[in-house]
């Protein structure tokens, strides 16, 4: 599903699991274009500043505990990063409303994201797939094309990975 995706795409592919705080990359499928963002099996995400984690944020309640405790003002790692809690809500209940959600070089200039939520049994986020590609190749009409598309992948990692 994942090479897929990222065929269909050119772009490279993310899947991530929910590891406390945080969003952990455990496969990858590298986009064949040379210009690219690697990012090693195994890195470790913030969940509120990239798109698997605004998707895991967006689709499991059981993360409230995590956002109550960012507090008002968020640190920012690029100028692009919400800069409060009040802010980063108004995303994720848009990522609710249409499915998926973005990265806009929120985590790292130059680099914009799209993802989806992987559901377990009970409807929670316990993973996320995601897009990932240069800014200079993710125009924002680019988003509007690419949610879609993680969706779809998204529902069928959700209808077979035992989470």
């Amino acid at each position: 599903i994942l090479r897929e995706l990222a065929n269909r795409t050119g772009e490279s592919v993310n899947l991530g699991l929910l590891a406390g705080d945080h969003v952990v990359v455990v496969e990858r499928v590298e986009s064949p274009q040379p210009l690219r963002f690697s990012m090693e099996v195994g890195t470790r995400v913030e969940l509120y500043t990239t798109s698997m984690g605004k998707s895991l944020l967006a689709f499991n309640s059981d993360l409230q505990v995590y956002l109550d405790g960012l507090g008002e003002t968020l640190v920012q790692l690029t100028p692009k990063t919400h800069a409060t809690t009040s802010a980063l809500g108004d995303d994720l209940a848009e990522v609710k409303l249409q499915g998926w959600s973005s990265d806009d070089e929120e985590s790292m200039l130059g680099v914009r994201c799209v993802a989806a939520p992987i559901l377990d049994a009970r409807g929670r986020a316990r993973a996320a797939i995601a897009i990932q590609a240069p800014a200079v190749r993710m125009p924002d009409e680019r988003f509007g094309a690419l949610g879609p598309e993680v969706m779809k992948a998204a529902y069928e990692l959700t209808r077979i990975l035992p989470l």
